[in-house]
């Protein structure tokens, strides 16, 4: 797999979990203040993480680099911690996040 293909491929994951997490935040919304206050850190490592992993891709896509083992691999575990993040976050919403 080229540069450009592992890049596409990893932008419709990221799409994947920036959906997860736009329901996620949506879901926090409709919360009460003091559920909602507890989350608030939670939604800014998910930011976060969402910021680091289109930075790499975009990073990667610019320097399309002949070796790019390295970078795949930060990719891949961004990638991979993200989507734990989100499984974190969807576990971590109080019940009332699903009344709505």
């Amino acid at each position: 797999m080229d540069v450009r293909d592992y890049c596409d491929e990893q932008k419709k994951k990221l799409t994947r979990l920036k959906e997860k997490v736009y329901d996620i935040f949506e879901k926090i919304d409709h919360v009460s203040s003091s559920s909602r206050e507890k989350l608030y850190r939670l939604t800014d490592q998910l930011r976060t993480s969402i910021k680091e992993v289109d930075d790499k891709i975009d990073e990667l896509e610019r320097a399309c680099p002949a070796d790019w083992d390295i970078q795949k691999i930060e990719l891949d575990n961004k990638l991979f911690d993200l989507e734990k993040e989100v499984k974190k976050a969807e576990k971590r919403l109080p019940p009332d996040a699903f009344i709505g």
